[in-house]
C-alpha cells in the first residue's frame, strides 16, 4: 500500500495545484497588429531641356592616304633626310628629284621652237600686208581672195605656233614633276627609294598620310540619328569627344565634328553610320597623337531637346515601366517611351508627368494599389 498510496498521493495533489491556478490566474489580453506602409524614396519629375550626348566606339582612319609615285622617268639624285617611317612634310615640300637635265634640254628645245614658229607667223602677216598693197595696186578695185590674203599661210603658222606653245608647257611640266613633292601636310609610313635608283611612273616612292585630320566612323542607333546635327548651310556637325584610353589613367581625348552621314546601314549591325573628323590628330606638340588604327570612345553632343523629363535608371522596370506614389499615397505604375538614355538616366516625354513622384527605391514584388510612405524626395531640382 505504502508503494501504490505515496505516488498517488503525489497526483492528486499536482492536480488540486493545477486546478487552484488555473483558478487565479488571469486570461492573456490579445493585441491586433498594426498596419505599416512601405517606405519608399521618390523622385519628382519636372520638365527641362536637355543635349543628348550619343556614345559609340569606332576605329581612326587616315583622312588621306597615297602612295606617292614620280610622274616623269629618271635617277634619283636627291632623296630628303625625312623620307623614312616617321618623317613629316609639309604640303609642296620636295621630297625627292629625278636628274632634270634632260627635261630641262627639252625646255629648251621647245623654247627655240616657239621662238622660230613666232617668227614665221609674224613673216606671214607681213607678206599679208604686202600682197593686199600690191592688190590694191594692181587688182580691179574688187575684194581680195582669201588665196591672195595668204589666209592659209597665215592659218598654218598660227597653228604651229599653237602647238609649239602647246609642247613647251608639257616640257615645262615634266620639268617641274622631277621634284616630288608632298601633296599635303603628311607623314611617312613607308618608303622604297634610294638616291641613284632609276624611277618612272610606276615606281612607288613612298607611302603617306595625312596628318591634318583623320577620320572616324562611327555606328549609332537609328533612333539617335534626329539628334544629331550634320553640316548644312555653312553651319557646323555636332562636336564629338574623341577619346583613346591608355591604361594607368591615360587618356589621349582630341574633338571633332561630324561631317557627313553614309546613306546606308551597317550590313552587320544594321544601325545607321555617322563620319567624323577629328583636326590635328596627330599632335605635333607635346601631346600624345591620336594614330590611325586606334580603338577610341566617341561621345556625341546632341542638338537640345526641351520638355524631357529625366529618370533614374535604377527606377526603370522591364525598360518602360516605372512606379509612382499617387495622390492616395499608394503605387501606381505608368509605362514610359523612352527618347533616349545614358548610363545613368533615361529621358522620357510620355508617361510621366511634371510634379510626379517617381518611386525610386528598389521593389522587390511591386504590387499596384499597396500603400506606401515617402521617406525623402529627391532629384528635385
Amino acid at each position: 500500500m505504502k508503494r501504490i498510496g505515496f505516488p498517488l498521493l503525489i497526483i492528486v495533489a499536482g492536480i488540486v495545484v493545477a486546478v487552484a491556478l488555473s483558478r487565479l490566474g488571469s486570461r492573456p489580453v490579445v493585441v491586433p497588429p498594426q498596419a505599416t506602409n512601405l517606405v519608399v524614396d521618390t523622385w519628382v519629375a519636372h520638365a527641362e531641356e536637355h543635349r543628348p550626348i550619343v556614345e559609340a566606339t569606332g576605329q581612326i582612319e587616315p583622312g588621306r592616304e597615297v602612295l606617292v609615285l614620280p610622274e616623269v622617268t629618271g635617277r634619283l639624285v636627291y632623296v630628303s633626310d625625312d623620307l623614312l617611317p616617321g618623317g613629316r612634310f609639309e604640303r609642296g615640300e620636295v621630297m625627292a628629284r629625278v636628274d632634270p637635265r634632260d627635261y630641262e634640254l627639252a625646255v629648251d628645245q621647245q623654247r627655240g621652237l616657239v621662238r622660230g614658229s613666232a617668227l614665221e607667223l609674224e613673216m606671214e602677216h607681213a607678206r599679208r600686208e604686202i600682197a593686199l598693197a600690191e592688190w590694191r595696186l594692181l587688182g580691179d578695185g574688187g575684194d581680195a581672195s582669201p588665196l591672195v590674203l595668204r589666209e592659209s599661210q597665215l592659218a598654218a603658222a598660227q597653228t604651229n605656233l599653237t602647238s609649239n606653245e602647246s609642247a613647251l608647257a608639257r616640257a615645262e611640266l615634266n620639268l617641274e614633276r622631277t621634284e616630288i613633292r608632298a601633296p599635303f601636310n603628311a607623314t611617312v609610313l613607308s618608303e622604297s627609294v634610294d638616291e641613284g635608283q632609276v624611277v618612272g611612273p610606276q615606281s612607288s616612292i613612298a607611302h603617306i598620310v595625312g596628318t591634318d585630320h583623320v577620320r572616324l566612323l562611327l555606328s549609332v542607333r537609328v533612333e539617335d540619328l534626329p539628334f544629331i546635327d550634320l553640316p548644312r548651310n555653312g553651319s557646323d556637325g555636332s562636336q564629338v569627344t574623341v577619346r583613346q584610353r591608355l591604361g594607368a589613367g591615360r587618356v589621349v581625348e582630341r574633338s571633332g565634328r561630324v561631317s557627313h552621314r553614309v546613306e546606308e546601314l551597317d550590313p552587320g549591325t544594321r544601325r545607321a553610320q555617322v563620319l567624323v573628323q577629328v583636326n590635328d590628330p596627330m599632335a605635333l606638340d607635346d601631346d600624345l597623337p591620336l594614330l590611325p588604327g586606334a580603338f577610341v570612345e566617341a561621345a556625341i553632343v546632341g542638338r537640345p531637346v526641351t520638355d524631357v523629363i529625366r529618370i533614374p535608371r535604377s527606377a526603370v522596370y522591364d525598360g518602360a515601366t516605372v512606379w509612382v506614389v499617387d495622390g492616395g499615397s499608394t503605387l501606381e505604375r505608368r509605362t514610359i517611351v523612352p527618347l533616349w538614355s545614358d548610363a545613368e538616366h533615361v529621358y522620357v516625354r510620355e508617361g510621366i508627368q511634371p510634379g510626379d513622384e517617381i518611386v525610386v527605391s528598389r521593389l522587390a514584388r511591386p504590387i499596384e494599389g499597396t500603400s506606401v510612405q515617402a521617406r525623402a524626395t529627391v532629384g528635385a531640382n
